[in-house]
């Protein structure tokens, strides 16, 4: 999402449109925790480019305050540049990736383990973020822990039913009305 950096604010979250309102409709609805999470990229293509930022807030379910945040730096484990329209949106420049990131590798446990029994919500995340996570999952040879998980979509909605290598496997469902997703 154009302009609002690389989330360096503690509440990155809300300056996506991530708001109260959001998270009470799907806690009441999915009964479960909810993480939501953000990437940054050196580019547009999931394939060719990498994730260099990942971060995420788990919302407790009853109460709907953040319960946990975390914020990671991540290092392409092989030759990359950050496109300029890229680098224009979150601010990441390559010299500080490569001295304050950490391989995907290292990193994905500690999100995998964040991400265990909670739904996920993200921004155009299954038309980009969560694409960028199986890309990632498939280079470093890790499972993918997405698979069978609701993840809503504030711009859409859906659920991942299977790989999502190939086209949009995400299906509308449930959550399908626009309105609960406006702040």
């Amino acid at each position: 999402v154009k302009g609002y950096g690389n989330m360096s604010e503690k509440k990155w979250w809300r300056d996506f449109g991530v708001g109260q309102k959001i998270i009470a409709t799907l806690s009441e609805n999915c009964g479960k925790e909810m993480i939501v999470f953000d990437t940054e990229t050196t580019g547009l293509s999931p394939r060719e480019d990498f994730i260099i930022q990942l971060a995420a807030a788990r919302f407790d379910k009853t109460t709907r305050e953040v319960v946990a945040t975390n914020k990671w730096y991540i290092k392409p484990a092989h030759a990359y540049e950050i496109s300029p329209k890229a680098q224009e949106v979150h601010g990441l420049t390559k010299e500080f990736i490569e001295e304050n990131g950490r391989y995907f590798k290292d990193v994905a446990p500690e999100f995998f383990e964040m991400m265990e029994d909670a739904d996920l919500l993200t921004y155009n995340g299954n038309s980009f973020d969560v694409k960028f996570l199986y890309e990632e999952c498939k280079r470093w040879g890790l499972g993918f822990p997405v698979l069978g998980k609701k993840c809503f979509d504030a711009g859409k909605c859906g659920t991942i039913k299977r790989d999502i290598s190939g086209e949009n496997h995400c299906n509308c469902r449930a959550f399908g009305s626009r309105e609960i997703f406006a702040d």
